[in-house]
């Protein structure tokens, strides 16, 4: 059930997240999360920093707060799932994840084909049952990673599920989800050929690579891929990009420490618009890195940067601890290297897309990065 949430709705992700959280909290107790732990330190002096930017800034109110509590909530999965000590049930969540969504993705196809009319296409892109297709292409981004390590660690049969779940990433066209794919995917093949044998990363490179030659058999989505590197100047989608990344930078020119008050960059944005009437959207940089430091300075920019540092450092170690050959370590590392897989999609993506925002990106990637942290601690 919390699988097929994650494939279609937002609502869907919350009800059934709110009815687990209240579950889980009370199994677990406070007692776990007063464990001294740099990661729950980082997020939280965060989430505290925005609100005293805010107060310096005379910008507090209840809108502001509420999208503080909102983050916190989005993000704490990472607490829940790590301190509930169930990481056996991530195989439950993988497969009705894994499997609601391929289901998804051959119907897309049908409909993609002229077969079937479903409405899971709208303005030509493939956004099933999300609001936007960059919510869509996130979704299948980490699908499509996480079966990817489970081909290399766990199961080669789980590799049917690759090129279909890539097929249906490549059909939301969204730009920045097929960078955080490639990317974050290479990064794993480079882990696993370190650590055990470049053969499994051949394998898994040569089918990217068969599966992104669809790029090529398909018009709309070859020109979407292309276009990254070739509109840049042409585009409006890029330039406003490269707008807000100018104008972010000049703020943290004119306010290093405090930036502008956490929450306060759409009212900023709206009054440069006023003069360069630029036909870009308000509401954030479009690169989390950039808008921390626009609204909260280097203090918010740097609690964020090693927040995601801990993470990984911690995932990292815990990877290379576990023995590959040990077939009994087979499972944790398995949910180590999702771990890494959520934590890069996530930052690959954010480089380009207001991610620290979207319900539907943090949830899923901070409920794997729990199960993959119970495992790490573990060692």
């Amino acid at each position: 059930m919390f699988g097929l949430s994650w494939s279609i709705t937002d609502s869907a992700v919350l009800i059934v997240y709110i009815l687990l959280l209240i579950f889980l909290s009370v199994k677990i107790g406070l007692k776990n999360f007063r464990n001294e732990d740099s990661i729950n330190l980082f997020i939280l002096l965060l989430a505290l920093w925005r609100v005293i930017t805010c107060w310096i800034k005379g910008v507090v109110s209840i809108n502001i707060l509420s999208k503080n509590v909102k983050f916190l909530f989005d993000v704490s999965p990472i607490f829940v799932f790590r301190y509930a000590k169930v990481e056996h049930q991530f195989g439950y969540l993988f497969y009705s994840f894994i499997l609601s969504l391929s289901l998804i993705t051959a119907l897309s196809i049908l409909e993609f084909l002229g077969v079937v009319d479903l409405g899971l296409f709208q303005g030509g892109y493939l956004q099933a049952f999300h609001r936007n297709h960059i919510k869509s292409g996130f979704i299948w981004s980490l699908a499509s990673l996480l079966s990817l390590v489970f081909t290399i660690k766990m199961n080669k049969k789980f590799i049917i599920f690759v090129p279909l779940l890539v097929t249906g990433l490549l059909l939301t066209q969204s730009r920045s989800y097929y960078l955080g794919f490639l990317g974050t995917a290479f990064i794993i093949l480079i882990l696993v050929g370190f650590k055990r044998s470049f053969k499994y990363s051949m394998f898994a490179i040569s089918s990217i690579i068969f599966t992104f030659g669809l790029i090529y058999l398909i018009p709309e989505v070859r020109s979407r891929f292309l276009s990254i590197f070739m509109n840049i100047q042409a585009e409006w989608s890029i330039k406003c990009r490269l707008i807000f990344l100018e104008e972010g930078l000049k703020i943290v020119e004119k306010h290093p420490v405090f930036g502008i008050g956490f929450g306060q960059w759409p009212s900023y944005f709206s009054q440069i618009n006023q003069i360069y009437k630029y036909p870009c959207p308000n509401y954030h940089v479009h690169n989390i890195f950039v808008h921390e430091l626009a609204e909260t300075g280097l203090v918010g920019f740097f609690l964020l940067v090693v927040f995601f540092v801990v993470i990984i450092y911690k995932l990292l170690k815990a990877y290379f601890m576990l023995d590959s050959f040990n077939t009994e370590n087979r499972f944790g590392e398995t949910l180590i290297l999702s771990g890494i897989a959520a934590i890069f999609n996530l930052i690959i993506g954010g480089l380009f897309e207001p991610a620290l925002v979207k319900s539907v990106v943090l949830i899923p990637t901070f409920t794997v990065l729990g199960f993959a942290l119970a495992e790490a601690d573990k060692l």
